[in-house]
């Protein structure tokens, strides 16, 4: 079960960014979104293999990995270029169309955390193919 918090780890922080974001795209409130997204670039880079020594973290482990596979496929370098591009805007209207585009990403990978959280470890019971009529 500690295998499969990871999921759920990685889905609250997705969900604290997005909740930053928000906060950011209606009330400005800059800070709370630049400490977020200062905090993920490291882990980012840790599973694209930009660092030397990743040290563990919700991105790099299998779970985590597997997860922004599925949510993010081969965009994973092109969104960790748009949250640098945000960081280095720093407020204005660059930095909200930045923060714009990163809402979506990180409500995809939230979802994929939970549905991956969700699934069985070992497969689905023989008994829901029968009720699906799948043989």
């Amino acid at each position: 079960m500690e295998d499969r918090s990871q999921y759920l780890a990685l889905a609250q922080l997705s969900q604290s960014v997005v909740r930053s974001i928000l906060s950011y795209l209606e009330e400005n409130e800059l800070e709370p979104l630049k400490v977020k997204l200062s905090g993920i670039v490291g882990p980012l880079e840790d599973c694209l293999g930009e660092r030397a020594a990743p040290p563990a973290t919700a991105f790099t482990t299998y779970e985590g990995l597997n997860t922004l596979s599925d949510a993010w496929g081969t965009q994973t370098e092109d969104i960790l270029g748009l949250v640098r591009k945000f960081l280095e805007f720093g407020g204005g209207t660059e930095a909200k169309g930045a923060a714009e585009e990163l809402l979506v990403p990180f409500q995809k990978l939230s979802a994929q955390a939970l549905l991956n959280f969700e699934q069985p470890e070992h497969g689905f019971p023989l008994g829901v193919f029968k009720l699906c009529g799948v043989q």
